[in-house]
């Protein structure tokens, strides 16, 4: 089932979309306009809530984690704008999560598995910040649904319960997809945040 929650820009409020069948994977996207005061984001975060299985989900995986993490990546954007390459983006984010007292690793390979058995292959994130949130820059025009696919494979791959997908290269607006992972594997994140 895919669940979208995307911003409406109209009346600044979340609207909740249309349950979608047929994802292994429950997806839970909010937009983040540029501007958005970090009062307002904290409203989103708090009230936000989406229509699963027929029953309301109310709770954000990791909410105030991944709060403070939208907001320094907002800050990076305010600050540098949009029409930089990635790599920039990426070493603004850094400095910027180490001034805000954010735990990260930059480039943190990530063990994969095939039928259960491990691969060679790792997978290397921009960033993982808390030890159980993946945060992955973009400098593109707009994301698409190959951006959100790789996102749900990678998140049922790493066993992780929480995504954000940050695109820096979007004009007027930084664009923050908030993907959660609530029927993957996630023994590697279960708890809450503080």
């Amino acid at each position: 089932m895919i669940l979208l929650c995307p911003h409406s820009e109209e009346d600044g409020e979340p609207d909740i979309g249309p349950n979608i069948s047929g994802a292994a994977t429950a997806w839970i996207i909010f937009r983040v306009v540029r501007g958005y005061t970090s009062s307002n984001l904290l409203r989103f975060h708090r009230t936000s809530a989406c229509c699963y299985g027929g029953a309301m989900v109310t709770e954000i995986v990791f909410k105030d984690e991944s709060y403070k993490i939208t907001g320094a990546c907002l800050e990076v954007y305010r600050e540098k704008g949009c029409g930089f390459l990635e790599a920039v983006c990426q070493e603004c984010v850094a400095i910027e999560l180490e001034l805000q007292g954010i735990p990260f690793m930059s480039q943190k390979p990530l063990a994969l598995d095939y039928k259960r058995r491990p691969l060679r292959a790792r997978y290397k994130p921009d960033f993982v910040c808390y030890e159980k949130i993946i945060l992955e820059l973009k400098a593109v025009k707009g994301l698409t649904d190959e951006h959100r696919a790789q996102v749900q494979n990678y998140l049922k791959a790493t066993g992780f319960a929480l995504r954000l997908l940050v695109n820096f290269g979007h004009y007027p607006k930084l664009e923050v997809e908030r993907i959660a992972n609530t029927r993957g594997r996630t023994a590697k994140t279960q708890g809450r945040s503080s």
